[in-house]
């Protein structure tokens, strides 16, 4: 039977900080629900009465994902990522390297564009109920249908590189089995 220390040697791969690994799997689910509200909302009847709640759900994660991405960004300005390991080819940590950038350019368009969207289409963005978002963009048809073309084909590019970046975390896993992934995972104490 294989064991960890089979795969690889945890000790030696650095990990990512606590708050890092929090503010990343929080993304992951953040993103996640918003994708399955989105896909909720462009399903149900334009007359469904439970429409508007799921719009106002949906523009409410965008802001939170929105937050967080900011935040991540300004927590990297400050801790940097822990050093890839030898075992990390310089392609993949090249590939990862641009796959995270955009992943973090889309995390900060995606919520602007749809905020932009939702203001020049004269919409308040409610923050779960809790307050709404002081109105900043006057009403614009023409601006809020640009915002809203870019904000549908930014899901695909969220999607793609989503998909590319699961396809890299199952490539080090399965492939390289060179423990990757526990880099944004806590250390697991008496794992044996």
């Amino acid at each position: 039977m294989l064991k960890k220390a089979d795969f690889y040697d945890e000790d030696a791969e650095p990990r990512y900080a606590l708050v890092a690994q929090w503010a990343h799997w929080l993304t992951v689910l953040l993103i996640s629900a918003a994708v399955i509200v989105a896909w909720i909302m462009a399903a149900e009847a334009r007359d469904n009465p439970s429409r508007p709640d799921l719009f106002t759900l949906h523009k409410a994660l965008g802001v939170t994902i929105f937050a967080i991405a900011a935040f991540r960004i300004l927590w990297r300005a400050v801790s940097n990522a822990p050093p890839l390991t030898g075992r990390v080819a310089a392609w993949e940590a090249a590939l990862a390297k641009i796959t995270h950038l955009f992943l973090y350019l889309v995390l900060i368009a995606m919520p602007v564009t749809g905020f932009i969207m939702s203001q020049a289409g004269g919409h308040p963005i409610s923050f779960f109920y809790l307050f709404d978002l002081p109105t900043i963009i006057p009403e614009n048809k023409n601006v809020g249908e640009l915002a809203e073309e870019a904000h549908l084909w930014l899901q695909w590019v969220l999607y793609a590189l989503v998909a590319f970046h699961v396809l890299g975390v199952t490539w080090h896993v399965y492939v390289r089995r060179d423990g990757a992934l526990h880099r944004m995972l806590p250390r697991q104490v008496n794992a044996e």
